[in-house]
């Protein structure tokens, strides 16, 4: 039986870049939605003082994970200017 995956990723937003960021990151989440019915679940966090993004997304198992990054890969690029990735995990 395959467990399901936890996957989150936090980053420091860059400064001047949040209007920016939360359209890119607005984007993502709905062609996520459209385009990957198989997610449980997708979620995007920003700490009170907006300095810090999380992203967390639950997976029915790697297959899932994996597909996402095929599918929702190529649109993470955007994001290199707007964010400085600090961590990932993966439960």
């Amino acid at each position: 039986m395959s467990e399901p995956i936890v996957y989150v990723d936090t980053s420091e937003v860059r400064a001047g870049r949040l209007p920016e960021l939360k359209a890119a990151i607005r984007k993502l989440a709905e062609f996520v939605e459209a385009n990957e019915p198989q997610l449980v679940s997708y979620g995007v966090y920003l700490t009170e003082d907006e300095s810090h993004m999380t992203v967390v997304h639950v997976h029915t198992d790697s297959e899932s994970l994996d597909r996402h990054m095929e599918v929702a890969g190529p649109r993470f690029e955007p994001f290199a200017d707007l964010v400085t990735l600090t961590s990932i995990h993966i439960y």
